[in-house]
Protein backbone atom coordinates (compact mmCIF):
# COMPACT_ATOMS: atom_id res chain seq x y z
CA UNK A 1 0.00 0.00 0.00
CA UNK A 2 2.49 1.91 1.22
CA UNK A 3 4.80 1.52 -2.16
CA UNK A 4 1.64 2.23 -4.32
CA UNK A 5 0.96 5.89 -2.43
CA UNK A 6 4.64 6.37 -3.15
CA UNK A 7 4.45 5.70 -7.25
CA UNK A 8 1.23 7.83 -7.12
CA UNK A 9 2.88 10.61 -5.20
CA UNK A 10 6.06 10.44 -7.40
CA UNK A 11 4.32 12.09 -10.80
CA UNK A 12 3.26 15.34 -8.11
CA UNK A 13 6.71 15.55 -6.52
CA UNK A 14 8.01 16.17 -10.37
CA UNK A 15 5.45 18.49 -11.53
CA UNK A 16 5.95 20.57 -8.35
CA UNK A 17 9.55 20.68 -9.00
CA UNK A 18 9.63 21.84 -12.69
CA UNK A 19 6.99 24.46 -11.11
CA UNK A 20 9.69 25.51 -8.63
CA UNK A 21 12.52 25.40 -11.39
CA UNK A 22 10.54 27.67 -13.69
CA UNK A 23 10.15 30.61 -11.04
CA UNK A 24 13.96 30.48 -10.30
CA UNK A 25 15.26 30.95 -13.90
CA UNK A 26 18.99 32.68 -13.76
CA UNK A 27 19.06 35.43 -16.31
CA UNK A 28 22.81 35.99 -17.24
CA UNK A 29 24.52 39.29 -16.03
CA UNK A 30 26.56 41.50 -18.50
CA UNK A 31 29.47 41.34 -16.45
CA UNK A 32 31.73 43.58 -17.80
CA UNK A 33 28.89 46.78 -17.33
CA UNK A 34 28.24 45.94 -14.13
CA UNK A 35 32.09 45.68 -12.96
CA UNK A 36 32.05 49.02 -14.83
CA UNK A 37 28.70 50.16 -12.53
CA UNK A 38 30.85 48.96 -9.69
CA UNK A 39 34.28 51.14 -9.60
CA UNK A 40 32.65 54.39 -11.47
CA UNK A 41 32.47 56.01 -8.16
CA UNK A 42 30.22 58.44 -7.08
CA UNK A 43 32.80 61.38 -9.23
CA UNK A 44 30.87 59.57 -12.33
CA UNK A 45 27.28 59.83 -10.53
CA UNK A 46 28.15 63.65 -10.20
CA UNK A 47 26.44 64.11 -7.07
CA UNK A 48 24.43 61.73 -4.42
CA UNK A 49 20.96 64.19 -4.61
CA UNK A 50 17.64 63.95 -6.74
CA UNK A 51 16.75 66.24 -9.58
CA UNK A 52 15.79 69.27 -7.67
CA UNK A 53 16.68 67.79 -3.92
CA UNK A 54 13.32 65.98 -4.52
CA UNK A 55 11.96 63.58 -1.52
CA UNK A 56 8.95 62.72 -2.44
CA UNK A 57 9.26 59.88 -4.68
CA UNK A 58 7.08 56.46 -4.27
CA UNK A 59 7.57 53.16 -4.92
CA UNK A 60 4.64 52.08 -6.44
CA UNK A 61 3.54 54.88 -9.03
CA UNK A 62 0.73 53.25 -10.73
CA UNK A 63 -0.99 51.50 -7.72
CA UNK A 64 -4.04 53.55 -7.99
CA UNK A 65 -4.88 52.26 -11.55
CA UNK A 66 -6.91 49.67 -12.71
CA UNK A 67 -5.57 47.78 -15.48
CA UNK A 68 -8.76 46.87 -17.12
CA UNK A 69 -8.13 46.02 -20.39
CA UNK A 70 -5.15 46.32 -22.78
CA UNK A 71 -4.56 49.75 -23.93
CA UNK A 72 -1.12 48.50 -25.41
CA UNK A 73 -0.52 50.19 -28.68
CA UNK A 74 2.07 48.42 -30.85
CA UNK A 75 1.42 51.12 -33.57
CA UNK A 76 3.56 53.98 -31.54
CA UNK A 77 6.86 53.46 -32.54
CA UNK A 78 8.64 53.66 -28.97
CA UNK A 79 6.41 50.65 -28.02
CA UNK A 80 6.56 48.60 -30.92
CA UNK A 81 7.88 44.61 -30.17
CA UNK A 82 9.36 46.28 -27.39
CA UNK A 83 7.09 44.39 -24.57
CA UNK A 84 4.74 42.17 -26.74
CA UNK A 85 8.28 39.65 -26.94
CA UNK A 86 8.08 39.17 -23.27
CA UNK A 87 4.56 40.21 -21.78
CA UNK A 88 1.82 37.78 -23.46
CA UNK A 89 -0.92 40.08 -23.81
CA UNK A 90 -3.26 37.55 -23.08
CA UNK A 91 -1.42 37.66 -18.96
CA UNK A 92 -0.41 40.83 -18.88
CA UNK A 93 -1.74 43.96 -19.33
CA UNK A 94 0.98 46.86 -20.38
CA UNK A 95 -0.36 50.50 -19.74
CA UNK A 96 2.23 52.85 -21.47
CA UNK A 97 2.50 56.56 -19.59
CA UNK A 98 0.27 58.20 -21.80
CA UNK A 99 -2.91 55.99 -20.92
CA UNK A 100 -2.40 55.91 -17.50
CA UNK A 101 -4.35 58.18 -15.39
CA UNK A 102 -1.68 59.16 -12.94
CA UNK A 103 1.00 61.99 -13.75
CA UNK A 104 3.90 60.78 -15.82
CA UNK A 105 6.75 59.19 -13.99
CA UNK A 106 10.25 59.06 -14.20
CA UNK A 107 12.94 57.40 -12.00
CA UNK A 108 15.24 59.28 -10.57
CA UNK A 109 17.68 58.36 -7.06
CA UNK A 110 19.46 59.53 -4.32
CA UNK A 111 21.44 58.91 -1.28
CA UNK A 112 20.22 59.40 2.25
CA UNK A 113 21.67 58.59 5.31
CA UNK A 114 24.38 56.56 3.61
CA UNK A 115 21.55 54.50 2.08
CA UNK A 116 20.97 55.02 -1.40
CA UNK A 117 17.09 55.17 -2.80
CA UNK A 118 15.35 54.59 -6.24
CA UNK A 119 12.26 56.33 -6.64
CA UNK A 120 9.72 56.95 -8.93
CA UNK A 121 8.93 61.08 -9.18
CA UNK A 122 5.79 62.73 -10.79
CA UNK A 123 6.30 64.97 -13.46
CA UNK A 124 3.93 67.40 -11.90
CA UNK A 125 5.01 71.02 -13.20
CA UNK A 126 8.62 70.18 -14.53
CA UNK A 127 8.99 69.96 -18.29
CA UNK A 128 10.05 66.82 -20.11
CA UNK A 129 13.84 68.33 -21.37
CA UNK A 130 14.23 68.85 -17.32
CA UNK A 131 13.93 65.40 -15.55
CA UNK A 132 17.26 63.23 -15.60
CA UNK A 133 15.18 60.02 -16.88
CA UNK A 134 12.97 58.84 -19.12
CA UNK A 135 9.19 58.24 -18.54
CA UNK A 136 7.61 54.96 -16.51
CA UNK A 137 5.13 52.59 -18.36
CA UNK A 138 3.10 49.89 -16.04
CA UNK A 139 2.98 46.37 -16.38
CA UNK A 140 0.20 44.37 -14.70
CA UNK A 141 -0.46 41.02 -13.27
CA UNK A 142 -2.77 39.60 -10.99
CA UNK A 143 -3.27 42.88 -9.35
CA UNK A 144 0.24 43.76 -9.03
CA UNK A 145 2.34 46.23 -10.69
CA UNK A 146 5.52 46.04 -12.00
CA UNK A 147 7.21 48.81 -14.33
CA UNK A 148 9.62 49.69 -17.64
CA UNK A 149 11.83 52.45 -17.72
CA UNK A 150 11.16 53.25 -21.49
CA UNK A 151 13.85 54.88 -23.33
CA UNK A 152 12.44 54.88 -26.39
CA UNK A 153 10.53 58.28 -25.39
CA UNK A 154 13.84 59.77 -25.92
CA UNK A 155 15.32 57.94 -28.53
CA UNK A 156 17.62 54.94 -28.89
CA UNK A 157 20.32 55.45 -25.84
CA UNK A 158 23.17 53.34 -24.38
CA UNK A 159 23.58 52.08 -20.96
CA UNK A 160 25.84 54.52 -19.58
CA UNK A 161 22.94 57.13 -19.77
CA UNK A 162 21.79 55.50 -16.95
CA UNK A 163 24.45 54.83 -15.04
CA UNK A 164 22.95 56.91 -12.04
CA UNK A 165 20.48 54.89 -11.57
CA UNK A 166 22.15 51.58 -12.23
CA UNK A 167 24.67 52.90 -9.54
CA UNK A 168 21.94 53.30 -6.98
CA UNK A 169 20.13 50.06 -7.89
CA UNK A 170 22.94 48.28 -7.16
CA UNK A 171 23.43 49.81 -4.05
CA UNK A 172 20.34 50.08 -2.37
CA UNK A 173 18.40 48.14 0.45
CA UNK A 174 15.02 48.40 0.07
CA UNK A 175 14.12 48.32 -3.33
CA UNK A 176 10.74 45.92 -4.11
CA UNK A 177 12.02 45.17 -7.52
CA UNK A 178 14.41 42.32 -8.89
CA UNK A 179 15.98 44.61 -11.69
CA UNK A 180 16.41 43.70 -15.72
CA UNK A 181 17.50 45.51 -18.81
CA UNK A 182 17.77 45.42 -22.12
CA UNK A 183 18.74 47.63 -24.72
CA UNK A 184 15.91 50.38 -24.34
CA UNK A 185 14.20 49.60 -21.15
CA UNK A 186 15.17 49.33 -17.38
CA UNK A 187 12.41 47.14 -16.04
CA UNK A 188 11.48 47.47 -12.49
CA UNK A 189 9.72 43.76 -11.98
CA UNK A 190 7.69 43.28 -8.57
CA UNK A 191 9.21 40.83 -6.00
CA UNK A 192 5.40 40.21 -5.24
CA UNK A 193 4.54 36.12 -6.21
CA UNK A 194 1.11 37.25 -7.57
CA UNK A 195 2.95 38.68 -10.61
CA UNK A 196 2.74 35.87 -13.14
CA UNK A 197 6.29 35.07 -13.25
CA UNK A 198 6.10 33.72 -17.14
CA UNK A 199 8.37 36.41 -18.48
CA UNK A 200 10.95 34.97 -16.81
CA UNK A 201 10.98 32.49 -19.71
CA UNK A 202 10.82 34.83 -22.40
CA UNK A 203 13.60 37.31 -20.64
CA UNK A 204 15.81 33.82 -20.53
CA UNK A 205 15.27 33.14 -24.53
CA UNK A 206 16.47 36.56 -25.18
CA UNK A 207 19.93 35.91 -23.09
CA UNK A 208 22.09 38.32 -24.63
CA UNK A 209 19.73 40.52 -24.98
CA UNK A 210 17.95 40.67 -21.68
CA UNK A 211 20.40 40.98 -18.48
CA UNK A 212 19.60 41.01 -15.01
CA UNK A 213 20.99 43.55 -12.58
CA UNK A 214 19.15 42.17 -8.80
CA UNK A 215 21.83 43.55 -6.48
Amino acid sequence: MKKLFFMLLLPFIFILASCTKATNIEIEKELDFIDFIKTSGLSYIENDDSFNGRRDGVDNPFVKEQAVSSVFDLTLDYHHDLYNKYFDNSIYTVVPTQEASSNKFYVDSYNENNEWKVKFFSMDEYYYSSIPSSFVDGIFSNGVWSYALNAKYIGSVSKANFVRIFYAILNSKSLPYNIYYDEYCIYFMSKDKKFDQSYLNNFKNYSGSVWSFSN
